[in-house]
């Protein structure tokens, strides 16, 4: 199993519209943040590095995202 952080940074306004699209996709835990460039942090896991690199992708992907910058986890 491997897991990463993502934080997201969202277009203005668009907060509640990403965390709604974000549910879909499943990601174990999500966060909204304040005072920070980011607005939320997800906490994602997959089976292998290849699937963890496609969800987060997808979740990158997803509409109203300005931009992500990814943490993965080594051990937990």
């Amino acid at each position: 199993m491997v897991s990463a952080f993502l934080l997201i940074e969202c277009n203005h306004g668009a907060i509640e519209s990403v965390l709604s699209n974000l549910v879909k996709l499943g990601p174990e835990i999500i966060y909204k943040i304040a005072g920070t460039q980011y607005d939320i942090i997800t906490r994602i896991h997959a089976d292998n590095k290849d699937r963890l690199k496609k969800l987060a992708a997808e979740i990158r992907d997803l509409e109203n995202i300005r931009s992500t910058l990814s943490l993965i986890i080594l051990t937990h």
